[in-house]
């Protein structure tokens, strides 16, 4: 449940920055449209890999469990490696939402996928 609710959110966010990437050329903001851009490859990026994950971990085998955590733990790096370069230029300016909306609940995914591959009944 958690990982579609980090694919939906990744998802809308997809083409609001398309939009806002369009828009704010006019503004005269040519490198904030660039950033723009970039966030919306990278938000969907996420929201492909958040919608792989919730598949693999659904079948519930020790394979898909573990590749599972590996695909959110690749998400959740290009997460992290955004964030870390936003926050050193300035332009993050609510660090600590990210990290408690976004990375705790990745983290409990990928948790919760390792813990079920290493239990005995899983095929």
């Amino acid at each position: 449940m958690i990982l579609i609710i980090l694919a939906i959110l990744y998802g809308v966010f997809t083409p609001l920055n398309i939009w806002l990437a369009n828009v704010t050329p006019q503004r005269g903001e040519q490198q904030l449209s660039h950033v723009l851009y970039w966030g919306a490859f990278w938000n969907a990026i996420i929201a492909i890999l958040c919608f792989l994950a919730r598949q693999l971990i659904q079948r519930q085998t020790r394979v898909c469990l573990a590749l599972g955590a590996c695909v959110i733990a690749a998400a959740l790096f290009i997460v992290m490696r955004t964030w870390l370069g936003s926050l050193l230029q300035g332009r993050n300016p609510l660090p600590l939402t990210e990290v408690v909306l976004i990375w705790l609940p990745m983290l409990y995914a990928i948790i919760y996928a390792l813990r079920e591959s290493k239990r005995e009944d899983t095929v």
